[in-house]
C-alpha cells in the first residue's frame, strides 16, 4: 500500500478530512494500516517475528462496510491512551474475512501474542474478537451524532473510497493488493509510535 493512492487517499482523510467533523477535539494523525493482531511482548526480536511469518501468495484486501461511532470487537484493540486520555476506534473500514487475512492473522496470534498461544485460545480469539479492519479516527466522543456518520460517509466517497454495499462509480478505490507487514510499539502516544521491523507482502 506504501506509495500508493489508496494510502495517500486515508492519509488524507484520517489527517485532514475527518478531524474537523470532532471540532474542538485534538484526534490524533497516524499512519494508514490493518491492524492484524496485539500483545506482541516487547522482548520478542522484531526481525525474527516478521522472519518466521509464513505467507502464501498475494494478500488481497476489501473495504466490506463503514462503521462510525459503534464500539465492536476491534481485535481487544478498542481504545488507546493518548496521554492519560482514552480514544476510542470511532471510525473504522471493516474488511472482508478472506481465508488469506484469518490465516495470517491466526499465525501471528498462534505464533506471537502473549508470547504464544494455545490453539483452543486461538479458536475462540478468531471467532469471537477479530475483526479485521482499517481505523479512520480514534476519539473520545460519546455518542457520534448522525449527521457525522452521515459527513464521513461523504468523505470516502469524495475521496473514491467505496465498500462493498456501496453502488459507486467505475474505479472506485475497495481495497489494495500486498503492502507491507509492519511490527509497531505501541506503548506511547499514537504520534509517537514506532514501526519497530517491516517486510514487503
Amino acid at each position: 500500500m506504501t506509495g500508493s493512492p489508496i494510502e495517500a487517499a486515508l492519509r488524507k482523510l484520517i489527517g485532514v478530512t475527518i478531524p474537523p467533523h470532532f471540532g474542538d477535539e485534538k484526534v490524533p494523525a497516524f499512519r494508514p494500516h490493518m491492524t492484524i493482531t496485539s500483545d506482541i511482548p516487547d522482548n520478542l526480536d522484531p526481525k525474527e517475528v516478521l522472519g518466521k511469518i509464513s505467507l502464501s501468495g498475494l494478500l488481497e484486501v476489501s473495504f466490506k462496510e463503514l462503521n462510525i461511532g459503534l464500539l465492536s470487537k476491534e481485535m481487544g484493540v478498542g481504545y488507546v491512551k493518548v496521554f492519560r486520555k482514552t480514544y476510542y476506534t470511532r471510525g473504522t473500514l471493516h474488511l472482508e474475512r478472506t481465508p488469506a487475512i484469518v490465516g495470517l492473522a491466526r499465525q501471528c496470534r498462534e505464533l506471537f501474542a502473549n508470547g504464544g498461544t494455545e490453539e483452543e485460545a486461538v479458536d475462540k480469539w478468531e471467532k469471537e474478537v477479530f475483526t479485521p479492519h482499517v481505523s479512520l479516527v480514534y476519539s473520545a466522543m460519546e455518542p457520534i451524532p448522525d449527521n457525522m456518520r452521515k459527513a464521513i460517509g461523504k468523505d470516502l466517497q469524495e475521496a473514491n473510497i467505496g465498500v462493498l454495499h456501496w453502488n459507486g462509480p467505475k474505479g472506485e478505490m475497495r481495497g489494495w493488493k500486498g503492502g507491507s507487514i509492519v511490527l509497531v510499539s505501541t506503548h506511547n502516544p499514537i504520534e509517537e509510535w514506532e514501526a519497530m521491523a517491516e517486510r514487503r507482502l
